[in-house]
């Protein structure tokens, strides 16, 4: 095995340089999603490091979520996850891409629905309104599926019904020269339904992230609402 030492003078403590060593090799795809690591007494000896150095660093690249450990196995690369920073205003296909990944849909459902107390209110519309836009989709990333998406919107946008809404929503809105600007997300948790668990290939009763979103205009006007159910294996949220 060839031995990589760190560097002992220098002011980066070495649990550091390790960990920064591990992330150059998954970055690189050197190791890749899946692959198993070298064990502790083997980084040991490639790294000439103390195995509770070892130790240090491969518990702090468990808790960033570059590592997962099976107990009795061994500690693997873990799958890249998608990152949505809550504080930014980014599309599903915009996360994707940043990532060099390849956002995709599968459509559900493009109708119209009744329209709901909450579907008046995030988007402002009278109560006399009956029915809103719902377009349903699964999101894809890399062929995988992610979430499971119910977008809505008045029925002003009936338009979005001639095109094809297995792309990016977002694009779409720019072409017709509406463009999203900021957004407002609600964070909370819920369960796979049968449904959902089928469509996100997961078990029933799975944990979930539970997104629910308010899109604008530059105006302040609000083009959307969205109820998101994400696999959290593949999505990692920034707050």
């Amino acid at each position: 095995m060839d031995r990589t030492p760190l560097d002992k003078n220098s002011s980066v403590p070495l649990y550091r340089q390790l960990i920064e060593a591990i992330k150059d090799d998954i970055t690189n795809n050197i190791l890749k999603p899946g692959d198993q690591i070298l064990t502790e007494i083997e980084l040991s000896e490639k790294y000439q490091v103390s195995r509770i150095t070892v130790r240090k660093a491969i518990g702090e690249l468990v808790e960033e979520g570059y590592l997962v450990k099976q107990q009795g196995v061994g500690t693997f690369v873990a799958e890249v996850k998608l990152v949505r920073n809550m504080n930014k205003f980014m599309g599903f296909s915009m996360s994707c891409e940043i990532l060099g990944k390849v956002p995709s849909a599968t459509l559900l459902f493009a109708g119209l629905i009744n329209a709901t107390d909450r579907d008046k209110r995030e988007l402002g519309l009278d109560d006399s309104v009956a029915n809103v836009l719902s377009i349903k989709r699964i999101r894809y990333c890399d062929d995988e599926p992610v979430m499971v998406e119910d977008t809505r919107f008045s029925t002003e946008y009936s338009f979005l019904l001639t095109d094809n809404l297995e792309g990016s929503l977002y694009k779409l809105l720019n072409k017709h020269e509406t463009v999203p600007l900021e957004g407002r997300t609600e964070l909370d948790v819920c369960y796979a339904t049968d449904e959902e668990a089928q469509l996100l290939n997961i078990e029933s009763n799975t944990p979930l992230l539970l997104l629910r979103c308010v899109c604008y205009d530059k105006m302040g006007n609000p083009i959307h609402n969205s109820r998101q159910v994400v696999n959290p294996k593949k999505f990692k949220m920034i707050i």
